[in-house]
């Protein structure tokens, strides 16, 4: 059974949400929970429970809470509060900088493979070796929903993770302690926020994604493109990436814009 402990780890984890919205999702959980008195959660009674509000703030972001909680319980819930919608917040290309500079070995490939694959938590997780394509710069795996996709990677990436391999062709490309079991979301999530604390850089790794995104969209603007990358079921998803950064001169693909971040 999913617990609301277990979906705060995943707001955090896997969506990137930021403390405050993840206190008010929390709650609104936690509410909802009290109102149904240990029946079993459906639309029902979710949309009851917000038809309690009046239509405002409080409503809409309740909603938000639900239908993400619903969502994680796999349970169908199509109640419709229109909500504002918040831009991508990528990393600076800055704060990415310092964090690599304070970022250790294998530390640094993994921040890397977050913001130039533009990979999720739970995908970073799953990430093996026969997933590195070796005759293209790519790598395919099984994202959200168990969708297969090829994520093209820049070459400098693309031969640095051949090289991580070692000549190993299958099992998890990381491990901490067994080669044969990788490493966890919350280890891969600690890579990110403890190197950001260092540098001095306040990140989650979903922001590195929103890099990946921001700046892909940036230097290749075709929202069908990104979405393939991304693996977004709606390639409209991939226009609010638009317009957030100015690509500098010099810059013309992520190969070239990992060199200006590495160099």
């Amino acid at each position: 059974m999913k617990s609301v402990a277990d979906f705060v780890t995943f707001l955090r984890n896997e969506r990137g949400l930021a403390d405050a919205s993840i206190e008010v999702y929390e709650r609104s959980v936690r509410l909802f929970q009290g109102y149904l008195a240990g029946r079993p959660p459906s639309q029902e009674l979710a949309g009851a429970w917000l038809s309690g509000f009046e239509k405002g703030r409080t409503r809409s972001t309740y909603a938000a809470g639900l239908r993400l909680w619903m969502a994680f319980l796999g349970v169908p819930f199509k109640v419709r509060v229109k909500l504002e919608q918040s831009l991508p917040k990528p990393v600076a290309v800055e704060d990415l900088r310092r964090m690599l500079l304070f970022a250790q070995g294998t530390d640094q490939l993994v921040i890397l493979t977050f913001a130039f694959a533009g990979l999720r938590l739970s995908e970073i997780t799953g990430l093996r070796c026969e997933h590195i394509q070796r005759e293209a710069l790519a790598l395919r795996l099984f994202g959200k929903g168990r969708k297969e996709r090829l994520i093209e990677i820049p070459p400098t990436l693309h031969r640095r993770l051949i090289e991580e391999t070692r000549g190993r062709l299958t099992g998890p490309l990381w491990s901490r302690r067994s080669p044969r079991k990788g490493m966890s979301e919350s280890a891969y999530y600690e890579v990110v926020v403890t190197t950001g604390r260092a540098a001095g850089v306040k990140v989650h790794p979903h922001q590195l994604r929103h890099f990946f995104a921001t700046w892909t969209y940036a230097l290749r603007p075709d929202a069908f493109y990104l979405g393939r990358m991304l693996g977004h079921t709606d390639p409209k998803t991939s226009y609010g990436y638009a317009g957030l950064v100015t690509v500098p001169s010099g810059i013309h693909t992520m190969e070239d814009l990992l060199k200006w971040v590495t160099a």
